[in-house]
């Protein structure tokens, strides 16, 4: 049915104000606001309601086993956890199970437009499963993260293109992946559309604060071997035996959260560089403003939201020459890039920021303004508006 549309994804925020998967959130409400029926299916978890509206988003959760070992989502390894145990395998036949049930249930009752999914594993594989079953449209949107298991084996390789072959449309977050799907698995361009993540600019935005006594270089990531924190740590070890009143902080959770400790003792740096846990959206606005610009290293980035964010409150903004990270900053006008792994590079980069005021507030300004005009929410839902009504003219 026009204006109706039933969201797929195996993580979505718990409670209003929770920063898990916002921008599936974000991208929703917006909907919302243009007058659509928004219908969102996800996992339940402990203490969840089944059913409830979130600012015009009804959300739908599916049990899928009993309740103290639903464990599976919302934990951003749910790959990892299934992997390794053949307890959470079981219960991962069940979660599939149920998913497949409750999804087909929504959509025959529902008649939306579309299934939009998000991910295409595991949701986009059910996605197509039930597309077929109810004859309605699939829409599957990549984050990046899922388009590399497709580098990992000819099985996920197999089982990606039986997916987006389906898939009456394909969203993705950035460039880099769109080529990626062209080159890599042959799809066709015109079904791939181009759709970066919305910015929840109400808990995001520029604000004053009184400046910190002790510079500070941030950088907010996952903690794992892709984000390539350490080539953010060893060019801040050279950077900092030049100015002394400098601190970096590195927000996130992850695997690799030990290895990085590890280097951090060696390089004699305990006192200088910090690993916070994730916090709520309000407390990072607050390291955002503080700080006096934004790195991010990871390789082969899907997107790169964190500096988005960061171009949103005025900082100036160093990534890598790699992924989605090329749509973002434009080289010596929006942001500053260096080579991939090449912390030698990285540390000039810091430098020039930190040694000429002019560069960093020009770098500021223009992020700023890039940040409005290509990421803004406005921008956004009009991209995705026009996804849907492609999709629409299909059928």
């Amino acid at each position: 049915m026009k204006n109706r549309i039933l969201i797929i994804t195996q993580s979505f925020i718990k409670y209003k104000g929770d920063i898990l998967s916002k921008h599936i959130f974000v991208s929703a409400k917006l909907l919302t606001q243009a007058d659509w029926k928004v219908f969102v299916l996800a996992p339940h978890d402990r203490k969840l309601a089944y059913h409830e509206e979130i600012e015009g988003v009804k959300v739908f959760r599916f049990k899928y086993f009993w309740e103290k070992y639903e464990r599976l989502a919302y934990t951003g390894r749910m790959q990892e956890l299934v992997a390794k145990s053949p307890v959470n395998q079981f219960i991962f036949v069940f979660f599939m199970i149920f998913f497949l049930l409750r999804a087909c249930q929504l959509a025959k009752r529902k008649r939306p437009l579309c299934i939009h999914a998000h991910w295409w594993i595991p949701t986009g594989l059910l996605g197509c499963l039930v597309s077929r079953l109810t004859n309605i449209p699939l829409l599957v949107t990549l984050h990046g993260t899922d388009v590399r298991l497709t580098d990992k084996n000819f099985f996920f390789s197999f089982l990606a293109k039986r997916v987006f072959k389906y898939a009456t449309a394909i969203t993705v977050v950035s460039n880099f992946i769109k080529e990626q799907l062209i080159s890599k698995l042959g799809l066709p361009p015109e079904k791939i559309f181009v759709l970066p993540m919305p910015i929840d600019s109400e808990k995001i935005y520029k604000k004053e604060v009184l400046p910190p006594k002790r510079k500070i270089i941030l950088s907010v990531a996952r903690l794992t071997r892709q984000k390539d924190l350490g080539t953010l740590i060893r060019a801040f070890h050279r950077v900092h035996q030049k100015y002394n009143e400098l601190d970096l902080a590195i927000i996130g959770e992850g695997p690799e959260k030990t290895n990085l400790q590890d280097l951090i003792r060696k390089l004699d740096l305990k006192k200088e560089v910090y690993l916070y846990d994730l916090m709520s959206q309000e407390k990072l606005n607050e390291y955002y403003n503080t700080c006096d610009m934004i790195v991010l290293p990871s390789i082969g980035e899907g997107f790169g939201l964190v500096l988005v964010e960061g171009q949103l409150c005025n900082k100036p903004v160093i990534g890598v020459n790699s992924g989605g990270i090329t749509d973002i900053i434009e080289h010596e006008k929006t942001g500053l890039l260096f080579p991939p792994e090449d912390f030698v590079s990285l540390a000039s980069a810091m430098e020039r920021i930190l040694s000429d005021e002019n560069l960093a507030s020009r770098l500021s300004e223009a992020g700023h303004q890039s940040a409005q005009v290509k990421f803004s929410q406005e921008a956004f839902l009009q991209k995705y508006l026009e996804v849907l009504e492609w999709i629409q003219g299909k059928f």
